[in-house]
């Protein structure tokens, strides 16, 4: 094996495929074959295979990965995004305590006919818009 730095490639045979793809270019362009063997390849292959020029199409050409997986992986980063800049003001926590002007308090028991209805312990009554604290 000689040791110049010219022909060591060639010993490996990594340059030969290189050179074969510029003598066949070469050959075509000066009109001395139709086509060459390699541009027939590619556009065999990029006619089976279109390139998708969508932007998950060109990330998944860049990264490697399919289109489905950039496809979650975007939709992933979005979420992930939203739940960093989710600001919660203006909701309601789900432990919601009503604030004092709107719990109805029953004072009077009088008109309760039974004991058993009587109770210390705070009734809540669920009403579709606001929440009161009943306590009898």
């Amino acid at each position: 094996m000689s040791e110049l730095p010219h022909t060591k490639g060639w010993e490996f045979r990594i340059f030969a495929y290189q050179r074969f793809i510029e003598d066949r270019r070469l050959l075509e362009n000066m009109g001395l074959v139709e086509k060459s063997s390699v541009t027939a390849f590619l556009e065999d292959y990029y006619e089976k295979h279109p390139l998708d020029n969508s932007f998950e199409g060109i990330l998944a050409r860049k990264t490697g990965l399919t289109k489905e997986n950039v496809i979650a992986t975007i939709d992933t980063i979005n979420y992930l995004t939203f739940i960093a800049n989710y600001n919660p003001d203006g909701y309601y926590p789900l432990n919601y305590q009503a604030p004092e002007e709107e719990k109805l308090q029953i004072e009077n028991n009088n008109y309760i006919d039974s004991e058993s209805y009587i109770s210390n312990k705070p009734f809540y009554l669920l009403d579709t818009k606001r929440r009161y604290d009943i306590t009898a």
